[in-house]
């Protein structure tokens, strides 16, 4: 665990705004997985201060005020270290960014365009658009994820050198 903590506090520290460089896998999901566990702390928090939203139409899940500061605080340090991640497997952080919006569209896709089918009384439609969004969600966050996990390129990329320390050159050209 205190490996991980090193890694975090690397991600949050020195390579806050870092976008130009190299991440390992380690480095990456250490960071991701102690981001988590600090969000699911925020998340207990806000329901046991009682500080979570009260909307009257959407249910929130005791989501509130701390989760949502710690989220926007912790976002800039996690696109930096999968910009990073995707550059250490030699791919532009663009597509990052690129699934990052196609997620977005889907997600407001999901959430607005059913809600009218169902509001117009066509039941069996807004079942079938919730679906293919649902699929479509799915595919994107399994398609990043498997980016994230691949391995590194060896030797030197047009990112930088290997952060595991391979000093073997590689021809990226």
């Amino acid at each position: 665990m205190k490996d991980c903590l090193d890694w975090w506090w690397k991600c949050v520290g020195r390579h806050f705004c870092d976008f130009r460089t190299r991440a390992r896998r380690r480095e990456f999901w250490c960071f991701v997985f102690v981001d988590a566990l600090l969000f699911a702390v925020a998340w207990i928090a806000d329901i046991a201060v009682g500080s979570s939203f009260d909307f009257a139409r959407f249910e929130t899940f005791g989501l509130g005020w701390i989760t949502t500061l710690f989220a926007a605080v912790m976002a800039v340090p996690f696109c930096a270290a999968a910009f990073r991640r995707m550059h250490d497997t030699g791919r532009s952080g663009g597509k990052f960014v690129t699934v990052c919006v196609l997620l977005a569209a889907v997600s407001t896709f999901a959430v607005f365009v059913p809600v009218q089918a169902f509001l117009a009384r066509k039941v069996m439609l807004s079942a079938l658009l919730y679906f293919v969004s649902g699929v479509f969600i799915v595919m994107l966050i399994t398609l990043q994820t498997v980016r994230f996990c691949r391995n590194s390129q060896p030797g030197f990329n047009r990112y930088g050198l290997n952060p595991k320390g391979d000093k073997r050159p590689y021809e990226w050209m």
